[in-house]
């Protein structure tokens, strides 16, 4: 994904996202999937409302709507954290909790190096083959553990070894305040369209690098020379009478 900007409102950072590629709502879906893997104490929106889910499978079947989103403490940068995607524009906000002044500090280049690498994964995913719901889903109990099995340990995740380490713990926060305060920007009415979180004016410091857009050249406009006039040939004068 490509950083639009970024910058600070109300104690979070704001920046927006352009995805690659439009993509449907059964790949947002997949996004969110595969987002359970860098978040905890995760709550899900639709249309701005808290959905509640039993299970991560339950993501894979919510209907289509206008917007999805999660909302949790990211396992990545310790904070809390929301990622919201939209079926009506091709780009994602991204809202990132400031607890320290490092984060506050951040400029447009050490920013994009953090998040990127986090959006990137959750892009590709994507366009991986479609996840299943796994056999347990549909009230089955799933396979017994004996006594002597050991829960596996997650492998760390790729993303966090490229991400450098931001080396501030937050307070333990609630998901309801990472979501609640998502859920106060837009309101309790009808979804409206949705708006990138960019910055309105240009901040001072390292900006995003601007696209060369090459200039459209118009063709010369060719000239033609007149048509010559046809000479007015004089008269043959009569022989004079004799």
């Amino acid at each position: 994904m490509y950083l639009e900007g970024q910058h600070v409102d109300s104690g979070w950072i704001r920046s927006t996202f352009t995805l690659t590629h439009r993509v449907s709502w059964q790949q947002m879906l997949q996004a969110i999937y595969a987002a359970f893997d860098y978040f905890t104490e995760i709550v899900i929106f639709v249309d701005e409302k808290s959905q509640r889910i039993k299970s991560r499978d339950d993501v894979l079947t919510i209907p289509e709507s206008s917007s999805i989103a999660i909302a949790g403490i990211s396992t990545v940068f310790k904070v809390p954290m929301s990622i919201f995607f939209y079926t009506q524009v091709q780009f994602s906000n991204v809202r990132l909790k400031c607890v320290s002044e490092e984060l506050y500090g951040l400029d447009y280049e050490r920013y994009n190096k953090m998040v990127c690498p986090l959006m990137n994964a959750l892009e590709l995913a994507m366009f991986r083959k479609p996840a299943k719901p796994s056999r347990g889903h549909k009230g089955s109990k799933g396979p017994r553990r004996s006594k002597t099995d050991k829960p596996a340990h997650t492998a760390s995740s790729p993303v966090a070894s490229k991400i450098a380490d931001t080396g501030q713990q937050t307070q333990a926060s609630t998901v309801s305040h990472a979501g609640a305060h998502a859920h106060s920007d837009r309101g309790s009415s009808a979804p409206q369209r949705p708006t990138a979180d960019r910055p309105s004016q240009p901040a001072h410091g390292p900006q995003a690098p601007t696209r060369a857009v090459s200039p459209i050249l118009s063709s010369p406009v060719q000239s033609f020379p007149a048509p010559r006039q046809p000479s007015v040939v004089p008269p043959i004068p009569l022989p004079p009478g004799r």
